[in-house]
């Protein structure tokens, strides 16, 4: 409390004690069915009425005091005296369910008027000087209140019937009661009547006019004791629709969706739901993740996450996740989902559009991965081949008309765009049999030199595909592509470093004839998936495919070129 002066300090006291006399019984009623250990209790109830005196000038404004002290008390019984919430949500559950009668019986293990001593001994209001007299008067006036009280209560019983004994009681704290402006009986009736009570899984949840959760019981307990234990997975409310896969159920709706958001509650707008682009991309925001389930009331969501109950605002700011596909293995093939499990949507042709690469699907097989168009504000780009000669260059097509954009060394072997930049790969020259070639960086942006990335390096890189999600390049590289058609996938940073994929490991599975090959065919989680072709090979033709698997490297593990 601030600073008082001695009589701001006397009748402080006297308030203090007055709250302490007129409360008692309802905060040990509230600790006993806390804890139900006297010692527990005692202590919970000094460290209450404690806290209570120190921050007086607080306490003197609240409309409920009694309201103050019991919300005092539950926080100082999580905090201080380890009561977990499960065994405050357990007690206000019993004293809702306890009659009126119960409520108003007084029983108490505890010496109120020693209680009351200890905790003024350790806020040190009494002087070590005036101890044996003042704590002496003290002792005899709060004793002697509890004593008028129970005189009042037996003389009653004997003169006018048991029926006498409440106004008794009432007329000994009616003083106090008027004084410290509780709450009455009557007020609280009808707080009772207006809380509000949901579902949420296998509780009954009882809510404040404002939405704070008060307490949980088991639904079986509860006016839903014939409901389902289980909310609905998919739910509207205030134009968003609101999902929650749990994929173990067997009424599951949501058993395709992404096995990452099983236990996710996430929501779509109701403008953008079900409406998919080419590229079958939404935008969802993850409200919570491990949840079991889920309900509204007014503007607040309720989730149940490790068997308690939490209240999230609808408003609240929330994270953004876009989602596409994602990828698996089925046997010899690559197979894609779409992450909200719905049907995957291709064109006429049965194709789909992924990053810069084009899936010619079979159901939801890619049985075939092509490069797609190759463009950037309104230009699309193209390799061709010059004159039969063997060597290609880069054209454009600008408006409908063809052009060449670049050419170099022996031929330009592939490209691709990222970020307003394209790359390019340049087999520039053949030295005793050695083949060599060079990676080159020019911007499309804006008006810029063409710098070469990395050093110039064995082999060549006949494919290189952009991938969005890891923010990097890869390219089907054949290192030794003067004597053999076996190839590796290599990795170009836009910083221009360059590394491969170690893959000798997986690919010590199967036998091969050495010229077997990688094709790239999308990155997702740490993991590169790849298309694993054989082939009969000779110099100067065409590779011949014997049979094709699935590889699915670690993209972590790589070797970075010298």
């Amino acid at each position: 409390m601030r600073n008082q002066s001695e009589p701001e300090k006397a009748a402080w006291l006297i308030e203090f004690e007055n709250l302490y006399i007129v409360t008692y019984q309802k905060l040990y009623r509230h600790a006993k069915l806390i804890f139900n250990q006297e010692e527990k209790i005692r202590e919970l109830l000094i460290l209450t009425y404690m806290e209570a005196y120190q921050r007086g000038d607080q306490l003197q404004k609240e409309k409920s005091q009694l309201d103050w002290l019991i919300k005092r008390e539950d926080f100082l019984a999580e905090t201080r005296l380890d009561a977990s919430r499960e065994m405050l949500e357990a007690s206000y559950a019993e004293e809702k369910m306890q009659s009126k009668e119960a409520k108003k019986e007084r029983f108490s293990n505890l010496d109120e008027t020693s209680l009351l001593l200890e905790i003024e001994d350790r806020l040190g209001i009494v002087d070590d000087q005036e101890i044996p007299e003042r704590v002496s008067v003290k002792k005899t006036a709060v004793q002697g209140v509890f004593s008028v009280a129970l005189f009042l209560v037996s003389m009653g019983i004997l003169a006018v019937g048991i029926w006498k004994v409440k106004h008794q009681i009432d007329v000994l704290q009616a003083p106090f009661e008027r004084k410290m402006e509780l709450t009455p009986e009557s007020e609280e009736t009808e707080d009772e009547k207006k809380e509000n009570c949901i579902q949420v899984g296998a509780k009954a949840v009882y809510l404040s006019d404002n939405g704070q959760v008060l307490y949980s019981l088991p639904l079986e307990e509860s006016e839903f004791a014939d409901s389902d234990p289980s909310n609905p997975e998919i739910q509207d409310h205030n134009g968003w629709t609101y999902y929650l896969p749990c994929q173990e159920r067997e009424d599951s709706e949501l058993k395709n969706v992404w096995s990452e958001l099983n236990h996710t509650l996430y929501r779509i707008s109701a403008d953008s739901n079900g409406l998919q682009n080419e590229s079958q991309k939404d935008e969802i925001e993850i409200i919570a993740r491990d949840v079991d389930n889920y309900s509204f009331w007014q503007d607040g969501i309720y989730v149940s996450q490790y068997d308690r109950i939490q209240r999230i605002g609808e408003t609240e700011s929330f994270e953004k996740k876009v989602c596409s596909f994602y990828a698996g293995t089925d046997g010899d093939d690559i197979v894609l989902y779409d992450m909200l499990g719905r049907t995957l949507q291709t064109r006429e042709d049965g194709s789909l559009s992924y990053e810069d690469r084009v899936f010619v699907m079979d159901g939801n097989r890619i049985s075939e991965c092509e490069m797609g168009p190759r463009e950037y504000a309104g230009v699309s780009y193209f390799l061709r081949e010059e004159d039969g000669s063997g060597e290609s260059a880069i054209y454009k097509n600008e408006a409908g008309e063809e052009s060449l954009f670049l050419e170099q060394g022996k031929g330009i072997d592939s490209f691709c765009i990222a970020d307003g930049q394209m790359y390019y790969s340049v087999f520039v020259r053949k030295r005793d049999g050695i083949q060599y070639s060079e990676i080159y960086r020019r911007p499309l942006a804006t008006v810029g030199e063409t710098v070469m990335i990395g050093e110039r390096f064995k082999g060549r890189i006949t494919e290189m595909s952009y991938s969005e999600s890891a923010g990097e390049i890869y390219a089907s590289y054949k290192p030794k592509s003067w004597v053999s058609n076996r190839g590796i996938i290599a990795v170009i940073s836009p910083a221009g470093q360059i590394s491969y994929l170690n893959d000798e490991e997986l690919r010590k599975q199967v036998d091969t004839t050495g010229n077997d090959d990688l094709q790239f065919v999308m990155e997702q989680d740490g993991n590169v998936y790849c298309y694993w072709t054989d082939n009969n090979w000779k110099r100067g033709k065409e590779p011949e495919p014997i049979w094709r698997k699935v590889l699915v490297i670690p993209d972590k593990d790589r070797t970075f070129m010298e």
